[in-house]
């Protein structure tokens, strides 16, 4: 059955409804499939009619098309005519067709815009040098007078992408296949069973796995009928729940499940359908409604693009050896480049991010979950990319002491100890260093980080994980030392060392990857969660520590670009 809801989709796609029609056409869309093939349709249409070549027509063409349109549509024509542009009168009659006469319209001028461009490609001017931007590479090699600042950089800070670019698919999958970034590289490996078997034999993983399908189980299980999970329910609070949302996909996606493949797909489906329904039209990701001071605005937005973003790629690899583009990434891949936007309009002067937009108080803890974004996102070649990651090494420099440790939001500040924040903060780095083409060493800051790695990767080491329980069997009372969001940044930045598989003090019995298992394993639940308790747990209950504890125990594939071999 046809849906026979009248919104004002072509108003939404041009940013000219209010916010409370965005909202709700968001919310229809998630979950109605007629619209999104129809909104697809739409946004297909006026991408190409904006992006085809600007040539005189005929001077009837106009008209002729406008006396097809009102044929195929029986709507009246616009009183009046004249002064508008085609684009112009192409959005009057799509906003008043029926369905079935707007997409017999649609076809008909596709057919013929497209035979009109053929014609007349000839007559085109070629281009020249004044109208191509060639940008250097992500952080040039400065004279030996540089101070290591950032802000003379290749590509400006202000200069942003915008919502119009169109991503040549073909070319994306190309690149993602080719193996020359290594990190995103892995990603379309997650869903081959046999690649991740043997990293799972390289590193020592085996034994994990079935705790780790226990929890996506139990994830799956407990998602609600919208897409999202519900904090509150499990011990939370929802003014994460866009954060836990995308938190909890990244688990599916890690093995390698979009919203077109795998065994989670309509559990994708769902949460990513959720997370564009919250998508505000400045391209943030986050629910209306918070409460908390401050409010965790960039937590939110930064997870849950992430986790578009690593659907997104996944989707674009499948649909490419099968099926072809499918609608629903239509609408995602608009989705992501927002969001990407407003990660970079969100940047402080720093280099780093807090809990809102432009924040004078960034964190390293918020900064380092918009660095993993963006340096996925370096794979769309979206303008601004490479300069806010480059900036961003400003903020690990000013927050990073010289004995290697990271602070919150500032050297030596350690609010809730120095573990987490170092591992992040290396992991960080490494993933900004681990850019194809990037110069290392090529600047006081690069050095000066470079430096510190050793320092840093031995403080890791000496602190491996300790989740010694103090309760029942599975963990309802508490743990002693258990912190999963540092064994989830620490796994990439240590699988692969000598000490991973191997104490660093003989008078031990295990290394740290015995250790991590040892102390996630034991502390699972019966039913597939993880109830613990640890220092965040207070703020995303059960649903944090069970996706967390899922992202822990997939590091043997989930990111092994990052190890160290």
């Amino acid at each position: 059955m046809k849906c026979n809801k009248d919104y004002d989709l072509v108003g939404f796609l041009n940013n000219e409804v209010t916010d409370i029609e965005k909202a709700d056409i968001n919310r229809h869309i998630a979950e109605c499939s007629d619209c999104l093939h129809e909104l697809a349709d739409i946004r297909s249409m006026l991408r190409s009619l904006k992006d085809a070549p600007q040539i005189e027509p005929a001077p009837d063409f106009t008209a002729r098309v406008l006396k097809a349109v009102q044929s195929a549509s029986q709507v009246p024509a616009p009183v009046q005519v004249g002064s508008e542009t085609l684009l112009d009168i192409l959005k009057y009659y799509l906003k008043r067709s029926p369905p079935w006469a707007f997409s017999t319209a649609l076809h008909a001028i596709i057919f013929a815009l497209l035979a009109f461009v053929f014609v007349s490609q000839a007559y085109q001017k070629p281009a020249t040098k004044e109208n191509i931007i060639h940008w250097t590479s992500l952080c040039l090699p400065r004279d030996a007078t540089s101070t290591g600042s950032t802000e003379a950089v290749a590509r400006p800070a202000d200069i942003l992408p915008t919502v119009d670019i169109n991503i040549d698919r073909a070319a994306l999958v190309a690149k993602l296949r080719a193996g020359d970034d290594k990190m995103v590289g892995n990603l379309i490996n997650r869903a081959d069973k046999s690649k991740r078997d043997e990293l799972l034999a390289k590193y020592n993983g085996q034994g994990t796995q079935a705790a780790v399908a226990d929890g996506m189980k139990w994830l799956a299980a407990h998602q609600e009928p919208t897409g999202n999970w519900t904090p509150s329910k499990f011990g939370g609070r929802d003014e994460y729940t866009v954060a836990l949302t995308g938190l909890a996909t990244l688990g599916y996606t890690a093995q390698g499940n979009s919203h077109l493949n795998g065994e989670y797909a309509k559990t994708v489906d769902k949460s990513v359908r959720y997370l564009i329904s919250v998508q505000q039209p400045n391209g943030l990701i986050d629910s209306a409604g918070q409460t908390l001071v401050p409010a965790p605005v960039l937590y939110n937005h930064g997870i849950a693009t992430y986790a578009l973003l690593e659907d997104y790629l996944l989707a674009q690899d499948y649909a490419e050896r099968t099926q072809g583009p499918d609608l629903l990434s239509e609408i995602l891949e608009d989705s992501v480049i927002k969001a990407v936007s407003y990660i970079i309009k969100a940047q402080s002067a720093n280099g780093g991010w807090g809990y809102e937009a432009k924040s004078r108080t960034p964190d390293t803890s918020i900064t380092v979950w918009q660095i993993q974004v963006l340096r996925l996102a370096s794979v769309l070649d979206i303008e601004g990319v490479e300069a806010a990651l480059c900036k961003s090494r400003q903020w690990l420099n000013e927050v990073t002491n010289d004995d290697g440790l990271v602070g919150y939001q500032a050297r030596m500040d350690y609010p809730n100890g120095p573990d987490g924040l170092t591992a992040a903060g290396l992991n960080a780095y490494r993933m900004i260093q681990s850019m194809p083409g990037v110069a290392r060493g090529n600047d006081a800051i690069a050095q000066r980080l470079d430096g510190l790695k050793a320092k840093q990767l031995a403080h890791l080491r000496a602190n491996e994980p300790m989740g010694i329980a103090w309760g029942d069997e599975h963990g309802t009372t508490g743990y002693t030392n258990y912190d999963l969001y540092y064994w989830y940044w620490a796994g990439p930045d240590l699988m692969g060392s000598p000490e991973w598989d191997n104490p660093p003090d003989p008078r031990m019995g295990w290394g740290w990857n015995e250790a991590l298992k040892s102390s996630v394993l034991m502390s699972q639940a019966k039913d597939g969660r993880w109830k613990v308790e640890d220092q965040w747990s207070v703020y995303g209950g059960e649903i944090y520590t069970t996706s967390m504890a899922v992202l822990t125990l997939q590091v043997y594939y989930r990111n092994p670009a990052l190890r160290v071999d």
